[in-house]
């Protein structure tokens, strides 16, 4: 973006900038917005500033937070001038509004008779210790995605949100940190499992879910400290993929040496019982990882990206531009049938689900691992195909 944002932070800020919230003082998290918005120039300003400000600028008192969506908005869809009633925003050509610019520096405000704007997301004016946490409710607020699976939004993300609030940050833990508990937590359910009683199955499929939880804490620890990079990101992703190979073999083995301990009534249906589970568990584990190496191959050889996320099949659309987004509307209506698998077939879905399974009982368990399982077949199809037409058509064209 073509422009520059300056922060005013001097005698007219209604509250103290080096107050901390979520690990950050006020001040460092107004930097670290107005950088999100890919200003080219972030500075500093109060009473003594002695600058001459040219081209465009995002004036901002520092106690005044706003949406991202808001800026991209008004840079994006509005060619004019534009200031936030009550005067802590301007979005303005500098060489137009000398005299009001002179005013914002000298009162922390613009005047009030210039014009205003609307548009989407929060507008948090910290005045107060009750704003404070206002602001905080709307930080963690702008994370929900509409594309969160469905315990994602109604379950993980308050326990999510808690214990990142109350844990994570106040004991500073670094997302990586954070996503190292979540894989430590995540490979132990499949040795908790292995053993096979039902006790261990209930307790490995209920730290799949723990691990699952803390997945959830450390994107929103790196987002709220400012602290994202690429090698989170794929240690986030290929940490996942170690922990669904640890619980899928791990009930695999505990479900076959389940029906070994205790066996059913059809003498013909014992051997299965004994034996399909850890057949299905290493055909799954297999096909998982088939997909994620085809999948980091065409990321990072064909894409030519460090960005993991990117990956899509060769039929799927590339880009999609939202500049309006109902952060708390799930994605349930208007879906295909791949989207709807993909969001039902979730990490935070099938893992709760294996979770009430093994409450109810082994046999629930093995039916629901058996369907989960049945995943993989197109998994499979799709990513062979894709080698051809996503890798090696494009391999060829360049």
């Amino acid at each position: 973006m073509d422009f520059s944002v300056a922060i005013y932070t001097g005698k007219n800020v209604p509250y103290d900038l080096s107050a901390k919230l979520l690990g950050l003082t006020l001040l460092e998290r107004q930097i670290h917005i107005a950088q999100a918005y890919g200003a080219k120039e972030v500075v500093t300003v109060d009473e003594t500033t002695e600058r001459d400000f040219s081209g465009k600028w995002l004036f901002v008192n520092g106690a005044f937070f706003i949406h991202k969506l808001a800026v991209e908005q008004q840079y994006f869809e509005s060619s004019e001038d534009r200031f936030e009633k009550g005067g802590m925003f301007g979005f303005c050509n500098a060489d137009k509004h000398r005299e009001d610019i002179a005013a914002f520096l000298k009162n922390g405000v613009f005047p009030e008779n210039i014009s205003t704007f609307t548009g989407p997301g929060y507008r948090v004016v910290v005045d107060a210790k009750e704003k404070l946490k206002r602001l905080d409710f709307e930080l963690f607020e702008e994370m929900r995605k509409p594309t969160n699976g469905i315990i994602s939004r109604s379950i993980n993300m308050v326990m999510a949100i808690f214990l990142t609030r109350n844990l994570w940050i106040p004991l500073r833990f670094t997302p990586n940190m954070v996503t190292w508990c979540s894989i430590i937590v995540g490979v132990m359910s499949g040795f908790v499992a292995f053993s096979g009683s039902r006790l261990a199955i209930i307790l490995g499929t209920l730290c799949a879910q723990i691990a699952s939880v803390i997945d959830d804490c450390d994107g929103k620890v790196a987002r709220l400290t400012y602290k994202t990079s690429d090698f989170g990101q794929w240690l986030d992703t290929v940490g996942d993929s170690f922990v669904n190979t640890s619980l899928t073999i791990g009930l695999g083995y505990g479900l076959a040496h389940y029906y070994t301990a205790n066996p059913v009534s059809s003498a013909a249906l014992q051997p299965y019982l004994e034996t399909w589970p850890i057949w299905i568990a290493w055909l799954s584990v297999a096909i998982n990882w088939y997909h994620n190496f085809v999948s980091y191959f065409d990321v990072i050889v064909i894409r030519k990206t460090t960005n993991i996320f990117s990956f899509t099949f060769w039929f799927e659309k590339k880009k999609r531009v939202v500049k309006r987004v109902d952060l708390t509307a799930p994605v349930y209506a208007k879906m295909d049938l791949l989207n709807f698998l993909k969001y039902f077939s979730r990490r935070d879905t099938y893992l709760f689900v294996y979770f009430i399974l093994a409450l109810i009982g082994p046999a629930a368990m093995l039916i629901g691992y058996l369907i989960t399982a049945a995943f993989v077949i197109p998994v499979f199809f799709l990513t062979t195909i894709h080698i051809y037409f996503g890798i090696i058509k494009k391999m060829h064209k360049a």
